[in-house]
């Protein structure tokens, strides 16, 4: 299991079906884990992390100013080893979930055959998310975004992504999910996790941290909220139009993606780039 730093160190094995086992980094207000998921994940309140008021109490033995930041509360270090984090959203970037559940709701009322081509869709698109995420996970430390409650996260894997769901248990993947505890807006939502993958995850500690975001406006929004807030962050996003992506138009994405993927993540060094202006490109 992962300790509670943040770093993958355990067996995962069958971890869909693991019941009330803690596992990942938990806040007060955020969780970054590996399968099995925290069973508290519906438990805790969540606060801004831009704000300067104090954080609710909780069991950890954070300081409270570990617990809070304001912009440029720290600086960066010219001894500070560069560590490349890639931040892929699920909902709005790896996967069409609006699709997924219009599929569904349609199917459920109309015709079997609708739900038969949901799966042969996911089918298609499962290897290339698997291809995607490998690709990834070479060029550094890699998490996922889960904006969807982890109980559907966990259906909708087990249901129509299971070579993804394989990945994301394998051991060797090291794989990171990082997740709300309660709901809260998309763009709130996002600070939050990228300031507890940032701050908080030990294997990205005592570096400057190249931060590839990839996802809607409000992550690229937040990639730039949490530059600003930590100077150890220099900021990159691959920022999604607007609109309902088909599975096509995510298969081509996701495509286009892992032809320049090593190129997006390399490019602009934190050493020559102090200042928060995000790199930004809009697939």
């Amino acid at each position: 299991m992962p300790t509670h730093g943040g770093s993958v160190d355990g067996d995962k094995p069958n971890a869909f079906h693991r019941a009330g086992i803690q596992s990942g980094t938990c806040t007060t207000d955020a969780s970054i884990c590996t399968l099995p998921f925290p069973a508290h994940a519906t438990s805790s309140t969540m606060s801004s992390p831009t704000s300067s008021s104090r954080s609710s109490r909780s069991s950890s033995s954070m300081s409270e100013a570990t617990r809070r930041y304001s912009f440029a509360d720290q600086t960066a270090s010219s001894s500070r080893k560069t560590t490349e984090a890639l931040v892929f959203s699920w909902s709005h970037f790896l996967c069409p979930s609006a699709a997924i559940a219009h599929d569904l709701q349609f199917a459920s009322y109309h015709s079997s055959r609708r739900l038969a081509s949901l799966h042969r869709d996911c089918a298609l698109l499962d290897p290339v998310i698997v291809a995607t995420l490998l690709d990834a996970r070479r060029l550094g430390y890699l998490y996922i975004l889960v904006e969807c409650p982890l109980d559907d996260f966990q259906t909708t894997l087990a249901t129509f992504f299971p070579k993804t769901a394989a990945l994301i248990q394998c051991d060797a993947s090291h794989i990171q999910l990082a997740c709300a505890l309660k709901p809260a807006s998309l763009t709130f939502t996002y600070e939050h996790l990228l300031y507890s993958i940032c701050a908080k995850s030990a294997r990205l500690q005592h570096a400057s941290i190249s931060l590839t975001v990839f996802g809607p406006e409000e992550l690229r929004h937040a990639c730039l909220t949490i530059a600003r807030a930590l100077a150890t962050v220099v900021p990159k996003a691959i920022r999604t139009a607007g609109g309902t992506p088909s599975f096509v138009q995510v298969h081509d994405r996701l495509g286009m993606v892992r032809q320049h993927l090593e190129g997006i993540v390399r490019r602009d060094a934190p050493s020559l780039r102090p200042t928060a202006r995000p790199r930004t490109v809009c697939l």
